[in-house]
């Protein structure tokens, strides 16, 4: 569970770099969308995680 949001933070910390260390072009925007990507899954993966209550692919 925790490493889908390091995922997200990682996915968070790629934006950024698009930002800081790239100049503008299809790179920057090749790394922002991969950013947003990879936010927005170890976001929602990590809030469908189960827990040992729950059993696998209950909602």
């Amino acid at each position: 569970m925790w490493q889908n949001f390091v995922n997200a933070i990682l996915g968070l910390w790629t934006i950024v770099a698009a930002y800081a260390y790239m100049p503008s072009g299809a790179g920057q925007t090749l790394l922002i969308i991969t950013g947003i990507v990879v936010a927005i899954l170890g976001f929602w993966g990590g809030s469908m995680a189960t827990s040992p209550d729950r059993p696998h692919g209950a909602m």
